[in-house]
């Protein structure tokens, strides 16, 4: 089982977040009590499950997942589903694992239309991902294909159809985090003492669907109260990242003739490796040493590079006991690599030679510290460096 430590920093400083509640006045909402009332509710069955927990009991996930995303989306946040829109149009939607148990994530928050429900394409309009887990779940110390990841890696099969920002909700029905781009970036809400005002308004001011969930044209009003970039990211690194991708997609379909579906795919596969290298997912950055020790180049200058991302990807969609069956010991280089669940890397792609000058441009990306991307700017920069027609927008960042 392999653990990780996420250590997280607040969203916002206490300081700004008490100026945003003192402006917005939160308490003189014309529906604050009536929200209220509906966080006193949810507060006490929290507060039942906790003490469940405390008696060495809980509740199982499955049971507790409806009454709880039902009072804490709808009834205290103020999203609706595809049952309750007037228009047709909808902000929250309960995905197909909370239904049929398939693997995506147990909900998904963004702009969804008639018909979005039924047609689980990875082109929605998903601005963050919402994963469940039962109360003994800790946030801190997991195991990687659990929680935190999981909901990450659900959120990569959404991350390049939309301009929206993304984020991942996860709850274990005590605490509810709220992660902004990255693992090391979180804000946390006591879900027991949601009764309390200064608990209840600060969660209205980070997720209340009328600030987070987007607008017809994508943004939201807490785009802005989000604006600020971390100590921790680099603007200069992110957009170098975005420039160099644009460049490799370029490469690869006017050189090597693969679709933009194609490129999107393996793409977003290869950004999920770069972060998951410098953010400590992929211990020891195990896919910088599988460019460099695991793909050769041929006497005819070509390389197998996507046959041995293939084994890569085949081996990352396996569980450990799909591994064993395949022969690949866990104690090996591949069989080191951590299970990621969620489909991402279930589609085989088509083994073509791609020629050394590829592999040597994605070496040399590789090279960069991913750890220092800010995911949300890169996600737009690098959808203008896909698209020749938007480069001039973008201006010197994509050069």
């Amino acid at each position: 089982m392999t653990n990780v430590k996420n250590k997280v920093k607040a969203l916002e400083s206490a300081k700004v977040i008490n100026s945003e509640l003192k402006r917005l006045k939160i308490d003189e909402w014309e529906n604050y009590q009536v929200i209220k009332d509906a966080a006193i509710k949810l507060a006490a069955r929290a507060q039942a499950e906790a003490d469940n927990i405390q008696n060495k009991q809980h509740t199982g996930e499955d049971q507790l997942r409806g009454q709880f995303a039902q009072i804490l989306f709808q009834e205290i946040l103020g999203y609706n589903n595809s049952i309750s829109a007037v228009d047709g149009n909808f902000n929250y939607m309960e995905e197909k694992s909370a239904l049929d148990s398939s693997r995506h994530a147990d909900g998904l928050i963004g702009s969804f239309s008639a018909g979005d429900e039924s047609d689980r394409k990875a082109d929605l309009n998903v601005k963050a991902v919402v994963e469940w887990e039962d109360a003994r779940y800790d946030y801190d110390t997991t195991d990687i294909s659990k929680g935190v990841m999981q909901a990450f890696n659900y959120s990569a099969l959404y991350h390049f159809h939309s301009t929206l920002q993304k984020y991942v909700l996860v709850s274990n029905f005590l605490t509810l985090r709220l992660y902004r781009g990255d693992v090391h970036s979180a804000q946390e809400f006591d879900l027991t003492r949601l009764g309390e005002d200064k608990q209840l308004q600060t969660l209205l001011l980070f997720l209340h669907a009328s600030r987070f969930a987007p607008n017809q044209e994508g943004g939201s009003v807490s785009d802005e109260f989000y604006a600020v970039v971390p100590e921790d990211e680099n603007p200069a690194v992110t957009a170098e990242a975005a420039k160099e991708l644009g460049h490799l997609a370029d490469e690869l379909k006017q050189t090597h003739g693969y679709s933009e579906k194609e490129i999107n795919v393996l793409l977003t596969r290869i950004l999920f490796a770069l972060f998951a290298d410098d953010t400590e997912i992929f211990e020891g950055h195990k896919f910088t040493q599988f460019l460099e020790q695991y793909v050769s180049v041929r006497p005819d200058g070509t390389t197998n590079l996507i046959t041995e991302l293939n084994i890569l990807f085949r081996v990352l969609n396996s569980d450990y006991s799909e591994r064993e069956k395949m022969g690949i010991a866990k104690e090996s280089f591949y069989g080191s690599f951590p299970y990621v669940n969620g489909d991402l890397f279930a589609l085989e792609l088509e083994p073509i030679s791609l020629s050394v000058e590829i592999l040597n441009k994605l070496r040399e990306i590789a090279k960069l510290d991913w750890a220092m991307v800010n995911p949300i700017i890169f996600g737009s920069m690098f959808e203008g460096a896909l698209n020749a027609k938007k480069r001039h927008s973008l201006g010197v960042l994509l050069c």
